[in-house]
């Protein structure tokens, strides 16, 4: 079993890089151990998950950093990327409706960026998505085989 020097370090090389199979070859043994001892230990695993929390935040501001390096440079992909990641204007205008999960009230669709202001489920979501697809200019894209939600008929072929 570990000792809590051991504990520390894993919870130190999570926060600087959050990937466990790394703390896990930094001290030498396998990932499995890594969540085999997390199992045993409750406030370790809360440590483990917080390091990682940390670490990725911590990666991703340097990640920020360096995409507004390279708008500065004038670099086109990071621009639209940038744009298409952060300002609905400029978001893929198509909304793929198989994504879509229900949602709590005041949570966000990772999908399409829509709130559920009320507590709607799934086939709500979707059908206010259907009604607004027109007056918003984008067609809504179904998964061949996902079911109709008016007719509940199975969709073969892709519907615009």
């Amino acid at each position: 079993m570990l000792d809590s020097d051991e504990k520390g370090r894993i919870i130190e090389i999570l926060r600087e890089a959050p990937f466990i199979s790394h703390a896990a070859k930094k001290i030498g043994v396998s990932r499995s151990t890594i969540y085999r001892w997390q199992e045993g230990d409750p406030l370790f695993r809360e440590g483990v998950h917080l390091a990682l929390d940390e670490g990725r935040k911590m990666l991703s501001d340097i990640a920020e950093s360096k995409l507004v390096k390279m708008i500065e440079k004038e670099n086109l992909g990071a621009i639209k990327y940038f744009l298409s990641h952060n300002d609905r204007r400029y978001f893929n205008r198509s909304f793929r409706t198989e994504l879509i999960k229900d949602l709590q009230p005041g949570e966000t669709c990772n999908s399409c960026g829509m709130m559920n202001p009320y507590s709607m489920s799934r086939e709500q979501m979707l059908w206010t998505l259907e009604d607004m697809a027109p007056f918003l200019g984008v067609e809504i894209i179904r998964k061949p085989g996902t079911e109709d939600l008016e007719t509940g008929d199975q969709n073969n072929e892709t519907k615009k």
